[in-house]
């Protein structure tokens, strides 16, 4: 089992350190420290050895992505920015124009990722033309 410890504290990290396999924090937690987000998440990405996951929240989807990709860019850490758990199409369009490289998503959006009106009706609308084709006209 890999033990995470789920903290902001770097004195807790130091403490722990080669007996924890990774962080996991989150706004709250760093907001208790009284310091910038952006800067004690960097400097725990430092400290730890192993995975830190930094949890972010906000009000859209686009606002949460922008913010993990703010301090992915920001700091030069080895991370992976995951998109997870998106409940809407659009969430995944936004995460792709704000440059997400990995988005999960449920079996219901990956469907209607699929799905689009304007290929539908374009799909209806050959069918009608291809049946209206006089057969010395179609190929097979």
């Amino acid at each position: 089992m890999k033990i995470f410890l789920d903290t902001a504290s770097l004195e807790e990290i130091k403490e722990l350190r080669g007996f924890i396999d990774g962080v996991t924090t989150n706004p709250t937690l760093v907001a208790r420290k009284d310091r910038p987000f952006l800067e004690l998440v960097g400097e725990i990405c430092r400290l730890v050895e192993g995975p830190v996951s930094a949890e972010v929240t906000a009000r859209d989807a686009r606002g949460m992505v922008a913010q993990m990709l703010e301090i992915y860019r920001q700091y030069e850490f080895p991370a992976q920015v995951i998109v997870a758990s998106v409940r809407h199409v659009r969430h995944v369009v936004e995460a792709a124009l704000l440059g997400a490289p990995i988005v999960t998503v449920p079996y219901g959006v990956a469907k209607r990722l699929l799905d689009h009106p304007l290929t539908e009706l374009g799909i209806e609308r050959f069918l009608a033309d291809w049946q209206g084709l006089p057969s010395e006209f179609r190929p097979w």
